[in-house]
């Protein structure tokens, strides 16, 4: 472990992950999984290399929980951003947060974090960082200070954590894809990296 700190944490809320043996051995995945994929990849990719102040959170809503798979690049060992490797993981873990109680945290040998909460729990872990939740009525990502890009920014896919509403959460621009989001914060924090690089 580097001790490097998660400046950006992304957040896919799902309400299923159908992880099939077989389909995900065939490298025919459902919407769900060829959607979460790519929000690993692009999320935490760069050139070959690895974000390691980025995390990736594939959380799945079932029956008042999330069963929340983080892919933390400070700690990423052996995933490569090809859809097929990081569909496996995703089956794996979902095999073993099956057998997980809620409130339970497990880690992987990969540096995979597992973790089944509460929604409330959920929530909590979530806001306590700067909160922003995507809305299609928000300013866009380029309307936003660069240095305000840090904290937790959560893309709810199939709208189901309108239940829990956060009081003091963000509002920034919902893209039409979950990966097209987590892709432009990364750009546009990127972007102005470059530019405080002296020349």
């Amino acid at each position: 472990m580097t001790g490097m700190e998660t400046l950006r944490e992304y957040v896919l809320v799902l309400d299923s992950l159908p992880t099939d043996p077989q389909k995900v051995k065939a490298g025919f995945n459902s919407p769900q999984v060829v959607t979460a994929c790519r929000c690993v990849n692009v999320g935490l990719f760069i050139s070959g290399n690895l974000r390691r102040d980025v995390t990736v959170d594939i959380a799945v809503h079932r029956d008042g929980t999330f069963q929340i798979i983080q892919f933390p690049g400070e700690q990423l060992r052996r995933v490569s951003p090809d859809e097929r490797s990081i569909s496996f993981f995703l089956l794996k873990a979902m095999r073993k947060i099956e057998d997980m109680v809620v409130g339970e945290r497990r880690s992987l040998d990969n540096g995979i974090t597992l973790r089944y909460l509460s929604s409330e729990d959920a929530m909590r872990l979530w806001s306590n960082k700067v909160l922003n939740i995507a809305d299609p009525n928000a300013p866009t990502v380029r309307e936003y200070d660069t240095t305000d890009l840090t904290g937790v920014f959560l893309y709810d896919k199939d709208e189901v954590i309108r239940e829990y509403p956060v009081a003091q959460a963000a509002k920034i621009y919902k893209s039409r894809t979950p990966e097209r989001f987590f892709h432009e914060i990364n750009l546009a924090v990127d972007q102005f990296m470059s530019l405080r690089k002296p020349s």
